[in-house]
């Protein structure tokens, strides 16, 4: 599975209502690379928007329920290849303790079966107490990692985590996602703050530092140039731009020995107008009701405290000047190695103790200082690891405590929804809405369906997602409008935003937007290939029908076509293919069953005008076997007669009547016995392009299911 950001394999989704089980879902199996734009595609019913919602566990439950399957999402090639070799070695061992008869092993080993084979294994007698024991240390470890990527097998905080963080979803009708009682920056920035804290602080302690900086340098440098007349024409000092800084650097550059602490905090002031843009100079990040030194203390804890890993660590030394290292990469989670370019790892690890011990180094020094063990020398290289307790997310007691009193969680909290609501503006500016400061602060009645549909974009990319789900972003939208927001997702993958799995009925969506396309009918992916390919060389007859349906201007056409019937209803969806009733090419082994052959025989009849209130009697018992009783007389006698001369008649033209392969007739009563039939094999007919349908395989003929 190499490059795959989510892997689906046998996802089923019930639906308990009072009428009977809805089948949503019988068993999808999907794949998704990173990077990817796909396209799920299929009339309504078919299952689309219920497997988004299955994958982000968002079915309503009651009445909905996910059955069966795994979805892993963003497992590394080495360790699904892990994952499967681990299941491998469960089924040896589990079958040499249960038995090689144990039910068990017939479907696939998901966290359910995992924990359901642990059982019995516990409790079964066995010879071999290693064995067992073996067992059940590769049961564990298979269910670590299935909780760790499998997004069915976790609890709901840890859902949580992921959705609107590295899952996003976009929802078709933007007044019903949209809260009407809060502003647009404040929904924004919601998701901002529930996933992002520490992002989040760690940019509120940079603007903290850049604003206390800046009115330092400013002050310096009005002192240092009073009276000078070598000063570029056009720079302000009293407020300068980054173009004024650079060129006061410089003019400073050209004897740095006069003045280098000055030149030391223009440096680093610079760094943070380049971190954080000039956007955030804009206004004071910090609270006016509580001490700026405090604050800072708070917001400095905060970002410590939030779970640092080796990634973080990574993020800090690339936003610092580099103390003569030539190559930096992480060997673990939590440790970093750093390679010297000139010198031994010995000077280089004395000069980082060095700079993360200064009390005037800048803050991500300062924060390195705290969260990181000290360096260590390995084979040449410089170790930096994270100090356990800093491993994970702890609570700030200060926030805590006064988190009690509204007054200072209010105070406390300002810089953080400061800080949101300029990265929503921000958000709102990458997406093209004009004016973004005055939108945040605006209501969603006050929109355009266009601008309500960005603001959806915007809350869904707020927190960089890797994966965007969007459940038929423009279908609520009129056609130009449509272009802009299609456009607009475009530019957002070329910039190389989040991979899209995009749901739509519009086949031209899929061909303008995707780079591959799944074809779903009655809760199945019937075809799976590269877009080029299926508009090329389609494989599927549902797929067919949907491209032939399409209006084309190369050829003129009295009437479109279209695909006969409608969706099964999938409380008694159709056995074997659940499309061979509307499909114009179903053989006699495609799946029909009694029910299609009671509605065929129920037609025969009425043309001799027996109708339900007849003293005709169906009765099914099983779904490859019908038997109907007709009443004493003449008249049963003249409707068996016709029955059979149509059956006769009719056989040749019918996929359903061929499909019949016996006729036994007990008196008043004929038995009627079909094929048998399982579902169509998803099969590679070409490279990367997968299709479900008898057309493509052998006949089964009239053998045993499956």
């Amino acid at each position: 599975m190499p490059g795959n950001l989510l892997h689906i394999r046998g996802l089923k989704t019930n639906f308990y209502t009072y009428q009977g089980v809805v089948r949503a879902l019988d068993g999808i199996d999907l794949d998704m690379a990173k990077g990817e734009i796909l396209g799920l595609v299929g009339e309504t019913g078919c299952g689309k928007s219920v497997t988004a919602l299955s994958i982000l566990r968002l079915i309503p439950s009651p009445p909905g329920k996910v059955e069966a399957g795994e979805a892993l999402f963003d497992i590394p090639e080495a360790e699904f290849a892990r994952l499967e070799g681990l299941r491998t070695e469960v089924r040896a061992l589990a079958k040499g303790v249960l038995g090689a008869a144990s039910p068990f092993f017939a479907g696939a080993l998901n966290l359910p079966a995992v924990q359901r084979v642990e059982e019995q294994i516990a409790r079964a007698p066995s010879t071999s107490s290693g064995q067992r024991q073996q067992a059940l240390v590769k049961l564990s470890e298979l269910q670590v990692m299935l909780v760790q990527y499998d997004l069915l097998s976790k609890n709901e905080a840890q859902l949580r985590a992921i959705r609107g963080n590295n899952i996003s979803m976009i929802f078709q009708e933007p007044m019903q996602a949209l809260n009407p009682v809060f502003t647009i920056g404040d929904q924004i920035a919601e998701s901002i703050l529930l996933h992002r804290p520490k992002t989040v602080s760690r940019k509120v302690v940079l603007r903290m530092r850049r604003e206390a900086l800046r009115k330092r340098i400013i002050a310096s440098l009005l002192d240092a140039f009073r009276g000078r007349p070598d000063l570029p024409a056009g720079v302000a000092l009293d407020d300068p731009t980054r173009a004024d800084l650079r060129a006061v650097w410089d003019l400073l550059g050209r004897d740095p020995s006069k003045n280098p602490a000055l030149l030391a905090g223009l440096r680093e002031l610079m760094a943070l107008e380049d971190t954080l843009g000039e956007e955030a100079t804009k206004r004071s990040v910090y609270s006016r009701w509580l001490p700026k030194v405090f604050q800072a203390r708070v917001y400095a804890d905060l970002w410590e405290r939030g779970g640092w890993k080796a990634s973080d660590v990574l993020k800090e030394l690339e936003s610092v000047p580099p103390l003569d290292w030539s190559d930096v990469r992480a060997r673990d989670e939590l440790t970093v190695s750093l390679t010297p370019r000139k010198g031994t790892a010995e000077n280089l690890a004395k000069g980082l103790s060095e700079a993360m011990r200064n009390p005037r180094s800048s803050p991500s020094w300062q924060a390195l200082g705290r969260v990181l063990e000290p360096p260590r020398v390995e084979n040449g290289s410089v170790l930096l690891r994270v100090n356990p307790p800093h491993s994970v997310p702890r609570q700030n007691a200060a926030l805590r405590v006064l988190d009690w009193v509204p007054v200072f969680r209010r105070a406390l909290h300002h810089p953080m929804r400061r800080q949101a609501l300029d990265e929503a503006a921000e958000m709102l500016r990458l997406l093209s809405i004009p004016d973004p400061e005055r939108v945040i602060r605006g209501y969603p009645h006050e929109l355009s369906g266009g601008m309500q549909q960005r603001a959806l974009i915007a809350i869904a990319l707020s927190c960089d997602p890797l994966l965007l789900i969007a459940d038929e972003p423009t279908t609520a939208l009129d056609v130009t409008i449509q272009a802009q927001i299609l456009a607009l997702l475009k530019e957002l993958k070329r910039k190389g935003r989040p991979s899209l799995l995009i749901i739509t009925h519009d086949l031209g969506v899929i061909a303008d937007m995707c780079d591959r396309v799944c074809v779903m009918y009655g809760g199945v992916v019937v075809e799976d290939a590269p877009v080029r390919e299926v508009f090329k060389h389609p494989l599927h007859p549902y797929t067919q029908g949907l491209i032939k349906a399409i209006p084309s201007h190369a050829e003129r056409r009295d009437r479109l076509e279209v695909i006969r019937g409608t969706v099964p209803n999938l409380i008694y969806p159709p056995g074997g293919c659940r499309f061979h009733p509307r499909c114009p090419a179903a053989m006699p082994h495609c799946g029909w069953d009694a029910q299609d052959l009671e509605a065929a025989v129920r037609r025969y009849l009425e043309e001799i005008g027996i109708g339900p209130d007849s003293d005709v009697t169906y009765e099914s018992p099983n779904p490859t076997g019908l038997a109907v009783s007709f009443g004493e007389g003449p008249e049963g006698e003249r409707a068996i007669a016709h029955l059979r001369a149509r059956l006769d008649a009719e056989r040749e033209a019918s996929p359903l009547l061929r499909a019949v392969t016996g006729i036994k007739e007990d008196g008043r009563q004929l038995n009627f016995t079909l094929m048998k039939s399982r579902r169509p094999r998803h099969l590679a007919v070409e490279p990367g392009h997968l299709v479900s349908c008898y057309l493509y395989e052998p006949a089964p003929g009239g053998g045993p299911d499956g």
